[in-house]
Protein backbone atom coordinates (compact mmCIF):
# COMPACT_ATOMS: atom_id res chain seq x y z
CA UNK A 1 0.00 0.00 0.00
CA UNK A 2 1.53 3.41 -0.63
CA UNK A 3 1.08 6.57 1.27
CA UNK A 4 -0.77 8.05 -2.10
CA UNK A 5 -3.59 5.13 -1.39
CA UNK A 6 -3.86 5.98 2.00
CA UNK A 7 -4.18 9.74 2.09
CA UNK A 8 -5.75 10.27 -1.19
CA UNK A 9 -9.51 10.52 -0.19
CA UNK A 10 -10.77 9.92 -4.29
CA UNK A 11 -8.54 6.73 -4.32
CA UNK A 12 -10.15 3.37 -4.17
CA UNK A 13 -8.87 0.19 -3.98
CA UNK A 14 -12.03 -1.31 -5.53
CA UNK A 15 -11.62 0.51 -8.04
CA UNK A 16 -8.16 0.31 -8.64
CA UNK A 17 -8.49 -3.27 -11.12
CA UNK A 18 -10.53 -2.92 -14.12
CA UNK A 19 -13.56 -5.59 -13.51
CA UNK A 20 -12.40 -9.29 -14.59
CA UNK A 21 -14.14 -10.31 -18.37
CA UNK A 22 -17.42 -12.59 -17.28
CA UNK A 23 -16.09 -15.53 -18.84
CA UNK A 24 -12.86 -15.36 -16.28
CA UNK A 25 -14.95 -14.47 -13.44
CA UNK A 26 -17.14 -17.33 -14.16
CA UNK A 27 -14.06 -20.10 -14.25
CA UNK A 28 -12.78 -17.94 -11.33
CA UNK A 29 -15.82 -18.23 -8.64
CA UNK A 30 -16.44 -22.22 -9.88
CA UNK A 31 -12.53 -23.12 -9.43
CA UNK A 32 -13.20 -21.34 -5.85
CA UNK A 33 -15.85 -23.71 -5.06
CA UNK A 34 -14.25 -26.77 -5.49
CA UNK A 35 -12.33 -25.69 -2.48
CA UNK A 36 -14.77 -23.18 -0.35
CA UNK A 37 -18.76 -23.20 0.20
CA UNK A 38 -20.89 -20.25 0.67
CA UNK A 39 -21.87 -19.42 4.11
CA UNK A 40 -25.39 -19.93 2.75
CA UNK A 41 -25.21 -23.17 2.18
CA UNK A 42 -23.37 -24.03 5.49
CA UNK A 43 -26.74 -22.09 6.80
CA UNK A 44 -28.65 -24.36 5.16
CA UNK A 45 -27.19 -27.63 5.98
CA UNK A 46 -26.45 -26.18 9.93
CA UNK A 47 -30.66 -25.53 9.54
CA UNK A 48 -31.41 -28.95 8.11
CA UNK A 49 -29.08 -30.90 11.12
CA UNK A 50 -27.22 -32.24 8.58
CA UNK A 51 -24.55 -34.88 10.27
CA UNK A 52 -21.21 -34.93 9.67
CA UNK A 53 -20.47 -31.15 9.18
CA UNK A 54 -18.03 -29.23 11.91
CA UNK A 55 -17.96 -25.86 11.80
CA UNK A 56 -14.74 -24.45 13.38
CA UNK A 57 -14.31 -20.32 14.46
CA UNK A 58 -10.98 -19.56 14.18
CA UNK A 59 -11.49 -16.45 16.22
CA UNK A 60 -9.83 -15.86 19.80
CA UNK A 61 -11.63 -17.44 22.18
CA UNK A 62 -12.91 -14.03 23.58
CA UNK A 63 -14.39 -13.37 20.26
CA UNK A 64 -15.77 -17.11 20.31
CA UNK A 65 -17.01 -16.21 23.40
CA UNK A 66 -18.88 -13.21 22.94
CA UNK A 67 -20.76 -14.74 19.80
CA UNK A 68 -20.29 -17.69 17.17
CA UNK A 69 -22.44 -20.04 15.66
CA UNK A 70 -24.42 -22.27 17.94
CA UNK A 71 -22.36 -25.85 17.87
CA UNK A 72 -19.05 -24.62 16.38
CA UNK A 73 -15.91 -25.37 17.92
CA UNK A 74 -13.34 -22.35 19.00
CA UNK A 75 -9.99 -23.39 17.67
CA UNK A 76 -8.17 -20.39 17.52
CA UNK A 77 -5.49 -19.59 14.51
CA UNK A 78 -2.60 -18.77 16.71
CA UNK A 79 -2.59 -22.06 18.55
CA UNK A 80 -2.81 -24.47 15.34
CA UNK A 81 1.02 -25.21 15.50
CA UNK A 82 3.16 -24.52 12.30
CA UNK A 83 3.40 -28.66 11.27
CA UNK A 84 -0.82 -28.92 11.55
CA UNK A 85 -1.04 -25.84 10.17
CA UNK A 86 1.09 -27.23 6.61
CA UNK A 87 0.05 -31.15 6.43
CA UNK A 88 2.67 -31.71 3.69
CA UNK A 89 5.50 -30.41 6.16
CA UNK A 90 3.73 -32.85 8.82
CA UNK A 91 6.11 -35.93 7.44
CA UNK A 92 9.28 -34.23 7.49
Amino acid sequence: MTATATTNPTFSFVLEHAAAEPAAAERHFLAKLAYETDPADVHLDLERGHPGIVLVDSRSPEAHARCHIPGAINLPTRTISQRRRHPCRATR
